[in-house]
């Protein structure tokens, strides 16, 4: 078989991840005196980082032999359970394996093993890296500048409004995002990126030739024009729960911040930034109301330390860039819109609300609404509920 194919093979063993699997490789695969050394050492985690920091060579060697060992033998090495061994050696046909990689070209994947160098740096920071990415279109560059934007899936307009807001003006200022591509906050921002045409990520927790969610094809189909989708699962995998806590820290890691815009107290997007404070990553957090628990996560984030941001300048000037301001093409707008417009936000205000502050009549704050809704300028979000339309 060809290097990438014992790599599939590896990427796609079940029941044995990256803490158990990176060990054994470099076990098997360093010379007799590191292995009797190996196998003397009661540090667990010490044999982990050796494994992760060795040799190409190394590890292209021990996949090999893991492949071609039997149960007994992993069980010998005292790095690995019986049940996890019968995980190794459940799945070496041959023929499959290389039926699979071919089935997974023809589908525009590639996979990017651990030992290669397109295999992004800042994974490797992670205790736990991925043994390889499987990735459709594009794969970071190790010294590209990206941050995370994450947040809930059952999130408020105005946290969508905000992810969209922060994302676009990073993007705009020559930024790359990196998302899930959940519903909620994870979309917003990955459009918001694409309204500049600019970079964006997704890392799936399941193949990277599964769209999920279904109703996200749109956005999938788009962001591979510019950026890429990402995931430790093999195509075809599907996805399973457990598989989103785990992806989260790929998120943290390929970012030099993350943003945290709607997170209730326990959530996926708090996982995310707990891997990321690990990393000594960024964390930046929107507040909210304090009676909303969309915000409760994210004021807990602040009150701990978070930075607090509501516009791509916030983020932006923690690192020293310039910040550079989209502007959206203007509308023409007659008086009436205008002074509606300079008083609506990115909070969802009623008609009354908007009437009171722009001292205009109610009939001519509807009519004028209305127009405004229809030109794209704001965005009716509840029952006479309206913001701007960003």
């Amino acid at each position: 078989m060809t290097d990438i194919e014992y790599w599939y093979w590896l990427c796609s063993l079940k029941g044995a991840g990256p803490l158990v699997l990176f060990p054994l490789l470099y076990y098997l695969g360093c010379s007799e005196e590191e292995r009797k050394r190996a196998g003397e050492s009661d540090n667990h985690s010490e044999l982990i980082l050796k494994s992760i920091s060795a040799d190409k060579s190394v590890l292209d060697e021990g996949i090999k032999r893991l492949f071609l060992a039997d149960r007994q033998q992993l069980v010998e090495t005292g790095l690995i359970t019986g049940k996890k061994a019968d995980a190794v050696t459940a799945f070496r046909h041959e023929d499959s394996i290389r039926a699979a990689c071919s089935r997974m070209y023809k589908a525009g994947i590639r996979l990017v093993p651990y030992t290669s160098e397109e295999y992004p740096r800042q994974l490797k920071q992670l205790y736990d890296p991925p043994l390889g990415l499987f990735v459709k279109g594009r794969l970071p560059g190790s010294d590209e500048w990206i941050f995370s934007s994450v947040g809930a899936r059952a999130c408020s307009e105005h946290g969508r409004s905000v992810a969209r807001l922060i994302s676009r003006g990073l993007a705009f200022a020559g930024m790359s995002i990196v998302s899930g591509m959940a519903r909620g906050i994870d979309s917003a921002s990955h459009w918001g990126c694409l309204d500049t045409g600019g970079r964006t990520y997704a890392v799936l927790g399941c193949g990277p030739d599964i769209c999920y969610p279904a109703v996200n094809i749109e956005l999938y189909e788009n962001i591979l024009e510019t950026g890429g989708i990402i995931s430790e699962y093999p195509p075809g995998e599907e996805p399973l729960n457990w598989h989103f806590p785990l992806r989260n820290r790929i998120i943290a890691a390929l970012a030099k911040g993350i943003i945290v815009v709607e997170a209730r107290k326990k959530s996926g997007s708090l996982i995310t930034a707990e891997r990321g404070l690990e990393l000594n990553r960024d964390i930046f957090a929107v507040p909210g109301r304090s009676d909303d628990i969309l915000s409760e996560g994210c004021n807990d984030l602040i009150r701990a330390g978070a930075t607090l941001v509501t516009s791509p300048a916030d983020v932006l000037d923690c690192f020293g860039l310039p910040v550079h301001e989209y502007k959206r093409k203007q509308l023409p707008m007659d008086s009436t819109e205008s002074k509606i417009f300079s008083r609506l936000t990115l909070m969802p205000q009623s008609a009354d609300d908007i009437m009171e502050a722009a001292e205009l009549d109610i009939s001519t704050i509807s009519s004028a609404l209305t127009v405004m809704e229809i030109k794209g300028l704001v965005k009716s979000v509840g029952k006479n509920q309206y913001m701007i339309k960003i």
